[in-house]
C-alpha cells in the first residue's frame, strides 16, 4: 500500500462510506470508476483527499486502479490515517481527534484539579458495519501474525495492522508507515508511526518503533 502524505491543513475533497466497488473485466470499467468516485467524492475534513479534477480517474483507468490501493489521487495524513482505525473500538464510527485531555489547576499545596476535560466525539458515526469490522481485524491481524508487519508482532498480544510506503519524488527518500490497533493483550489503543527517511532504512524503523510501543501498552 502506498500512502501519499499530506499536511493536516490541506484542503480538497474527501472519502465517505459508499457502496463497495465491483471491478469484473474491462466492461465494468466505466461502472467502477462512476461507483469508486461516488466513493470518493463528497464532504470535507473526512478521511482521504482528492487533489485533481474528477474526470482524471474517469478517463484513466491505470490511475483508478493506483487510486484504488491508496496511490493516484489520494492523500492522507497520520491523524487521519489514526483516525480511520478508530472504527475498531468504537462500533464502526470514526471518533474526533484531539490533543488536550484535560487542563487542571495546582493549588498551593501542589495538588491538581481538574478544571475541563475533553469528552470523546463521534465525527463520523457508522461508517462500517459490524461484518466488515470483523472481515478487516481478521485480514490486518494476520498481516501482523504473518506477513508484512509481522515486525510489530507482539508475543502475546492480538494487533490488527498495516504497513506502507509512500514515494517521495525523489530516488533517495521515502514515507514509511506503520498504523496498528491493539484487539487484546493491551490496552485498546491506535498506534501509528510515521517516518520519512532515506530508502530502504524505513522499514526498520517504522517496525521497530511500533514494537517498542506495543511492547509498552501490554498488559
Amino acid at each position: 500500500v502506498g500512502l501519499h502524505q499530506a499536511r493536516d491543513d490541506v484542503r480538497g475533497r474527501t472519502l465517505r462510506r459508499d457502496d463497495e466497488v465491483h471491478t469484473r473485466g474491462a466492461a465494468h470499467l466505466r461502472h467502477a470508476a462512476d461507483r469508486l468516485l461516488n466513493f470518493l467524492l463528497c464532504h470535507q475534513h473526512q478521511i482521504c483527499q482528492l487533489v485533481n479534477d474528477d474526470d482524471n480517474l474517469r478517463n484513466d483507468a491505470k490511475l483508478l486502479a493506483d487510486t484504488a490501493f491508496g496511490q493516484g489521487e489520494l492523500l492522507v495524513t497520520p491523524v487521519q490515517l489514526a483516525a480511520a482505525y478508530s472504527v475498531f473500538g468504537n462500533e464502526g464510527s470514526i471518533m474526533a481527534p484531539y490533543v488536550i485531555n484535560y487542563t487542571a489547576e495546582t493549588d498551593s499545596e501542589g495538588k491538581h484539579k481538574i478544571v475541563s476535560q475533553t469528552q470523546p466525539r463521534t465525527w463520523l458515526a457508522n461508517v462500517a458495519s459490524r461484518d466488515t469490522i470483523n472481515d478487516l481485524l481478521e485480514i490486518l491481524e494476520f498481516t501482523v501474525d504473518s506477513a508484512t508487519g509481522k515486525g510489530g508482532y507482539v508475543r502475546g498480544m492480538r494487533i490488527a495492522g498495516k504497513t506502507g510506503t509512500a514515494q517521495t519524488g525523489n530516488e533517495v527518500t521515502e514515507i514509511g508507515w506503520y498504523a496498528g490497533y491493539i484487539i487484546d493483550g493491551g490496552e485498546n489503543y491506535v498506534v501509528l508511526v510515521n517516518t520519512d527517511g532515506y530508502i530502504g532504512e524505513t522499514s526498520d524503523i517504522k517496525h521497530a518503533t511500533i514494537k517498542a510501543v506495543f511492547n509498552a501498552l501490554k498488559d
